[in-house]
């Protein structure tokens, strides 16, 4: 039996100095080239070469985007599905009429990530697939970022239908600090990173402030299982110009809110 080829996920997400990403069901933040960046690299289906580093498939078909209901219903009825992308829906109650999902508007539900990851990993062995985003919610965030720490320690199962994080895109906000927040990211670093980008942002948290953990039960990681790469690799990654946007380097201004784009990619054991 031919194996089938991995199945690579890159959660994209904008998250708040103290790792929030939502607040009563929606986001904090209204940015259009923030929101421009996202449609951008979720949608633009990467060349060969660039696919081969950190895609699930070939250059051809599409990129695929996973949400869990909660995201999916805090799109406006008119934008969704997300056009020119596979939009995967996961929710154990809810059915497609409920949530107004059509499979002919390639939009798919399924009751578990198990079941969303065991047809996109059938779909990329027919080279219908290039990347796929994990962009929502912070359960599914949590699942999959809690599998590529168990994966990283040698404690997965290896089983062919969980997650395989090897890519974080995260819109870094640097101020204001948001923190009416009541939805959080997982912290992803360890307690040095967090001080080493905090000096580097120039924000005033420190590694020992419980203002940069996202909550309670998650605090820093103890060792190295992410490295922000560098500013080269990042636009090689997104390989194309987003419109609107002059350099995804440095820190965007926008509204009154200073913000910063980053890639982070996973240690090598």
């Amino acid at each position: 039996m031919t194996a089938q080829p991995r199945l690579t996920l890159t959660i994209v997400v904008a998250v708040s100095p103290n790792n929030g990403i939502g607040v009563g069901g929606t986001l904090p933040w209204r940015l259009a080239r923030e929101m421009a960046y996202f449609k951008h690299v979720t949608s633009h289906v990467a060349p060969s070469a660039s696919a081969s580093a950190g895609s699930s498939g070939s250059s051809g078909g599409k990129n695929a985007v996973i949400m869990g209901r909660n995201t999916w219903e805090s799109i406006p009825p008119r934008f969704r599905p997300l056009g020119g992308r596979v939009n995967v829906v996961i929710s154990g109650t809810a059915t497609a009429e409920e949530l107004g999902i059509d499979k002919a508007q390639d939009t798919h539900l399924f009751a578990s990530p198990q079941a969303a990851l065991a047809y996109l990993r059938e779909r990329s062995a027919s080279q219908s697939l290039s990347r796929v985003f994990l962009m929502g919610g912070a359960q599914l965030y949590a699942q999959a970022l809690q599998a590529a720490a168990q994966s990283h320690g040698g404690n997965g199962n290896g089983s062919a239908n969980e997650w395989d994080l090897d890519r974080l895109l995260v819109t870094r906000i640097i101020k204001p600090g948001y923190p009416q927040c009541d939805v959080f990211l997982p912290e992803f670093r360890t307690a040095e990173q967090i001080e080493v980008e905090g000096q580097a942002l120039g924000t005033a948290q420190t590694a020992g402030d419980g203002e940069r953990s996202a909550a309670p039960s998650a605090p820093p990681l103890e060792r190295k299982l992410w490295e922000r790469a560098s500013g080269a690799e990042f636009e090689a990654y997104v390989a194309s110009q987003v419109p609107g946007i002059d350099s995804l380097q440095g820190v965007q201004e926008e509204k009154g809110v200073s913000y910063e784009f980053q890639m982070w990619t996973r240690v090598t054991q």
